[in-house]
């Protein structure tokens, strides 16, 4: 009786750990999807930069090191411009 009883808590708590783990796999695709729809506008195409005639850009996860050298990001934007 014991047995079938720790065998019942066993299932009981990796069906709750499955469906933390699915809730929170859709809570990220879920974020995600918003992030996307609602910045798409506002993501422009070098083509599109370009006629913009801008004296600057912003490019995310771009930077320069200390050494002056730049960033994987900041140096693959250049080369698309």
């Amino acid at each position: 009786m014991k047995n079938k009883t720790n065998s019942f808590k066993k299932k009981k708590l990796l069906i709750g750990l499955l469906i933390l783990m699915l809730t929170g796999v859709l809570l990220v695709i879920c974020i995600n999807a918003y992030v996307i729809s609602s910045s798409k506008s506002k993501i422009v195409t070098a083509d599109e930069a370009a006629s913009l005639k801008a004296d600057c850009i912003l490019v995310l996860g771009a930077g320069v090191w200390n050494n002056g050298k730049p960033s994987a990001m900041l140096e693959d934007s250049f080369c698309r411009v």
